[in-house]
């Protein structure tokens, strides 16, 4: 029996292999993890001038169209992290490292799940559920940093409702989580939540006792979020990412024009999960409601979350690290039959009991590492991890590389991280991604000319632009391809090069 107990140390438990089986599913990805986003390239090149120059960049030196004018780096520290990723394996790294952060995130919500919910079943099939649905959102972008922070802060509150002395994690991880990316407003959101949900209940509370406790732990998370309030500011930005944050949230053109702001289509099966998600949540706390009741910051929680989910398919992520470990804890206050009880506690006993560390989990990364270093694709496509050029103009690229364009170039919005990570600093963009940056005269300008709105030739004059980068079946290229004022100077499947002339 000590013998078996000793192997029985070695053999890996359920949290190390969902680690594992969440790795190795992003690193099968690959590529898709930049190709359905254009803004990789961007975040890499304003790593690479952090890392070359020592400076974080506040103010714009990567297009011409905003050239000087204030930047706001709320996502530097990600930037660096892609960037490194990128220089020790190139885009194999990138990949690792996303795959990295969002395989521990869930192991981390997995593990949450079963403190909170004390259920072994339960939380594998949740857990199960939360990882289809926030795939939706795998992307290598700074996102990522998000899902993970928000997980650990949540975890933080949860600890601080229960012992005062643990204020201090909060601040210190703000300080962190406001320098990666611009989404840490989420923390102060659960705040808010949890303390309303407090309040709700001293409002409701008869007994003294009750009341004095929720008046203590809203104090505690007041105390401890007004701290983090102000360690928000220690950022190369100060005040102004605050303003970033929350004024694109308010411009309802830009929010409006953007894919992952916009709710979740149930009509295509990536979304399914998060569905299924709805569904299960809907149940169980039907089934909660006539048995006990759910602390008030929960049904916040809950009801906050999904409306914000259904309401932005990119909360989705977010929507499971907060939810999943709530719709856990339900599962395991409810009244299941004995046979079942009986197998969850031994697949519980077995789940918890004493393990060495995650080394298959460490060995499976070496493996990743050695395989992806030596050239072999790992992705489903086995094409490996490189940017498709189908989607992005890697050979129109290749060309202007060879024949570089002076002046004023026009370029495709969902291009410009790539040709920043290919042509900067010798090649500045009209646009990129940062929507955020570059505001709405700008972005219906850039759209004024795409589409051949009102005025588009007008505007072609008004920037003084002198070629152009953009897709080869679009009405654009087209059209201009018949102008005797612009001559073609490089055309494939995917892009076309043109020159104006004036």
């Amino acid at each position: 029996m000590m013998k078996n107990n000793h192997f029985a140390r070695f053999l890996p438990n359920l949290t190390g292999i969902i680690l594992t089986m969440v790795f190795l599913g992003v690193i099968l990805l690959g590529p898709k993890l930049f190709s359905y986003d254009g803004d990789l390239g961007r975040h890499i090149t304003i790593g690479n001038f952090i890392l070359d120059r020592g400076e974080i960049p506040l103010q714009d030196e990567f297009s011409w169209t905003m050239y000087g004018e204030m930047l706001v780096p709320h996502e530097w520290m990600a930037d660096v992290f892609f960037a490194l990723a990128n220089r020790m394996m190139g885009l194999n790294g990138v990949v690792i490292l996303t795959a990295l952060i969002i395989s521990g995130t869930i192991a981390f919500i997995f593990n949450q799940c079963l403190t909170r919910s004390g259920q072994f079943f339960g939380s594998l099939l949740l857990i199960l559920l939360g990882a289809g649905a926030s795939s939706i959102h795998w992307l290598a972008r700074p996102h990522i940093f998000t899902f993970m922070f928000l997980a650990f802060w949540i975890a933080l509150v949860e600890k601080l409702l229960k012992d005062r002395r643990t204020w201090l994690g909060l601040p210190a991880a703000m300080m962190i989580w406001v320098n990666f990316h611009g989404a840490f407003l989420a923390g102060f959101m659960v705040l808010g939540m949890y303390c309303a949900g407090l309040l709700w209940e001293y409002l409701e509370a008869r007994q003294a006792e009750e009341k004095n406790k929720r008046r203590k732990q809203m104090v505690s998370l007041v105390l401890a979020g007004g701290a983090a309030l102000l360690t928000s500011f220690i950022n190369p930005a100060g005040y102004r990412v605050w303003n970033l944050g929350v004024g694109y949230l308010q411009n309802t053109y830009l929010v409006n024009g953007t894919q992952e702001y916009r709710s979740p289509d149930f009509h295509i099966q990536s979304a399914w999960p998060f569905l299924l998600l709805i569904g299960l949540s809907l149940v169980l706390v039907s089934i909660m409601a006539s048995h006990q009741k759910l602390r008030k910051a929960d049904v916040l929680m809950l009801s906050g979350w999904t409306v914000m989910a259904l309401f932005s398919a990119r909360n989705i992520p977010l929507y499971v690290v907060a939810v999943v470990p709530i719709l856990c804890q339900v599962w395991g206050k409810l009244e299941w039959p004995a046979f079942f009880r009986k197998r969850d506690e031994r697949l519980l006993l077995i789940e918890n009991s004493p393990r060495l560390p995650a080394w298959y989990f460490a060995v499976m990364v070496l493996a990743v590492i050695f395989l992806l270093g030596k050239g072999i694709p790992m992705d489903l496509h086995m094409k490996g991890n490189q940017f498709d050029a189908t989607i992005f103009p890697v050979k129109a690229v290749d060309w202007l590389e060879k024949n570089p364009q002076s002046g004023n170039g026009y370029n495709e919005f969902f291009w410009g991280g790539y040709l920043l990570y290919r042509l900067w600093p010798e090649q500045k963009v009209f646009i990129d991604g940062q929507t955020d940056f570059y505001g709405e005269q700008l972005t219906r300008d850039y759209m004024a000319i795409r589409e051949m709105g009102d005025g588009w030739q007008t505007k072609i004059e008004d920037y003084q632009i002198d070629w152009m980068i953009i897709p080869t079946k679009s009405n654009l290229a087209q059209t201009l391809m018949n102008d005797q004022n612009w001559n073609l100077l490089y055309q494939d499947e995917t892009a076309v090069v043109l020159q104006h002339e004036r």
